[in-house]
């Protein structure tokens, strides 16, 4: 696995870890759960949870995704991974994110061969 993959993308949303994950799951085609708060997309562990750091009255500064209220870590699992299907396995999880009205900001080594997400 390498490390250079993997990304995550901050939530600000009311929804709860389970209703983002079960929503996900519908939403991504072949998305299969893993635990309450995880499901394994296009080969890589997608897990969500509580931001330590969440502080609505934060949310609107300069770094206010440092304190959403969520965070998604996307960890590849298989060592055959490209770039090329990372980024395109982040465009898809990131649009289907929005879908949900979920406020997202992604944090990744590629996220400059992505659009800004806002």
């Amino acid at each position: 696995m390498d490390s250079a993959l993997q990304f995550i993308i901050m939530l600000n949303t009311d929804l709860t870890i389970s209703s983002i994950i079960k929503q996900m799951s519908a939403g991504l085609r072949e998305a299969r759960g893993r635990k309450v708060n995880s499901i394994d997309f296009e080969g890589n562990w997608i897990e969500i949870y509580q931001n330590d750091d969440y502080d609505e009255s934060q949310t609107e500064t300069e770094d206010g995704f440092l304190f959403y209220c969520y965070r998604l870590e996307a960890t590849p699992l298989s060592k055959e991974i490209t770039l090329s299907r990372q980024i395109n396995t982040t465009r898809t999880i990131c649009q289907n994110l929005q879908q949900l009205n979920v406020d997202i900001f992604l944090c990744a080594n590629f996220e400059d061969q992505l659009p800004e997400f806002k």
